[in-house]
């Protein structure tokens, strides 16, 4: 039975830490049968996903190139239980996406886990912030702007990214054994 954990994040919960501490123990979780996903040199699968629109994260979000090529790299670790983890799959915003990447899943998994680590809004808003303030983080700048304010003026977007019943519903939708992928809860 070929099994799939695959941790969508969010950002600022920890994820950076779960993905070197899976990592730094690869050798050992491998002995015990589970191997980690990873694109050297990170310790995540970062590269496999990619921006809709550069100029339109939100609401266009991420998506993967190829999902088969994706499914193919998971399956192709050498252990029957697979761990891969990017917290970029939190912006995933289309349910297209999402499915796509489902039903590629599906074709090499028997179960697969979706994993994710969430945070008060109002803390993960502030993290998250203060990430928009760095130049190499276009997703924070996009989402939260670069002023010197503790949290900018509401907008459509921020409640997009921090919505996450609507925005873990189509993760549901996508994975769960009882719904055709692309039906919704």
């Amino acid at each position: 039975m070929k099994r799939l954990t695959l941790h969508i994040g969010s950002h600022k919960t920890g994820t950076s830490t779960l993905q070197v501490t899976f990592r730094d123990n690869e050798a050992a979780l491998l002995a015990r049968g589970l191997a980690v996903a990873r694109v050297p040199p990170w310790e995540h699968v970062h590269p496999y996903l990619v921006f809709t629109n550069p100029a339109r994260i939100f609401p266009e979000g991420y998506h993967l190139t190829d999902p088969e090529a994706f499914a193919a790299f998971l399956a192709d670790r050498p252990a029957d239980h697979v761990f891969a983890s990017s917290e970029n799959f939190s912006f995933f915003f289309r349910q297209g996406a999402i499915d796509d990447l489902a039903r590629a899943l599906k074709r090499r998994f028997d179960r697969i886990r979706i994993v994710v680590y969430l945070r008060r809004q109002d803390r993960h808003a502030v993290s998250h912030h203060q990430e928009g303030a760095r130049a190499d983080r276009p997703p924070e700048g996009q989402l939260w702007g670069h002023a010197l304010t503790a949290l900018p003026e509401p907008a459509p977007i921020q409640r997009l990214y921090l919505d996450y019943d609507q925005r873990l519903s189509m993760w549901e939708s996508a994975f769960w054994r009882g719904k055709p992928v692309g039906q919704g809860v």
